[in-house]
């Protein structure tokens, strides 16, 4: 089993910017991703409130930009996915796909992970075109994309892949819960069309395409789309599933005694922004050094 000082799950911006900053400190933690690093971050089609980019900055840009800061840092980056972390004897326990782990610190920044639809059964040939981010699908051209939700990330994930593609966002409420500005790009896209009152009842792959049956809640009749994608974007939860029982009944007591931290969206709710993130671990990396002296 090996051990490390600190442990961060996650390297989104939170986890990444908590790993440069206990760089500073000469902590050099274990980061643990399951994934590419950047987190949601590298789904937003144009990150426009993060200070220093007047103009904006695509989230996919701003990643990378963090991930190359990172890299500098000395931090090490292990791809492997958490399966459980728990506590026991003043320390955490941590057991990823390869390995286990030790750590007298652990650091929670392992974002959110997506709701699914309840009663829509997806069938297991077509999962490889139904997804819940848009970054594995952020390369295609020419093709038709449905998405299910009316909030940010449903219109932000629309206008990301509204480029090159036809686009068409399918909501069960009357209005949209979206911002005022990603509803006025979406609304004045030629490429993105939007079916309201609309419930998704069943979806079936045909001849390499997909069947998306949606009813309408006026009671009008069913209309069937024919799409290459679908992307489901209706919500999203703490990612802290691989928390054990032992540790979801200690997070408050291991939180005050500077041991565990919870950083970024797995925490923030509906403060779901990449400026928050960030600050959150820089604010985590700074106590951790206080508490460790360094």
């Amino acid at each position: 089993m090996e051990a490390c000082e600190v442990a961060i799950i996650g390297a989104g911006p939170a986890g990444m910017a908590a790993a440069v900053q206990l760089a500073r400190y000469g902590i050099t933690p274990l980061i643990f991703e399951k994934g590419e690093a950047g987190g949601l971050l590298r789904n937003a089609h144009l990150v426009e409130n993060y200070p220093g980019f007047p103009e904006g900055i695509g989230g996919g840009e701003l990643a990378d930009l963090m991930r190359d800061h990172l890299g500098r840092s000395g931090a090490e980056v292990r791809q492997e996915k958490v399966v459980s972390l728990d506590h026991g004897d003043g320390r955490f326990f941590l057991k990823t796909t390869r390995a286990e782990y030790t750590t007298g610190v652990a650091v929670v920044a392992s974002g959110t992970e997506p709701r699914k639809i309840p009663g829509l059964a997806i069938p297991d040939d077509i999962m490889d075109r139904v997804h819940y981010e848009v970054h594995p699908i952020r390369d295609a051209c020419y093709k038709n994309i449905a998405i299910i939700g009316a909030g940010d990330a449903a219109f932000d994930y629309a206008l990301n892949l509204s480029h090159r593609n036809e686009v068409t966002l399918l909501s069960r409420s009357r209005s949209a819960k979206c911002n005022r500005r990603l509803w006025d790009k979406a609304t004045s896209s030629l490429h993105i069309s939007l079916m309201r009152r609309v419930v998704v009842e069943k979806v079936i792959g045909r001849a390499g395409k997909l069947l998306i049956s949606c009813g309408h809640l006026d009671g009008s009749d069913m209309t069937t789309l024919t799409v290459d994608y679908l992307v489901i974007a209706v919500g999203r939860e703490p990612g802290t599933r691989f928390f054990g029982l032992g540790l979801a009944e200690q997070v408050a007591y291991l939180s005050l005694k500077n041991e565990l931290y919870m950083i970024g969206d797995v925490k923030n709710g509906l403060c779901r922004q990449v400026a928050i993130s960030v600050g959150n671990g820089v604010e985590a990396a700074m106590r951790i050094a206080e508490h460790m002296g360094a």
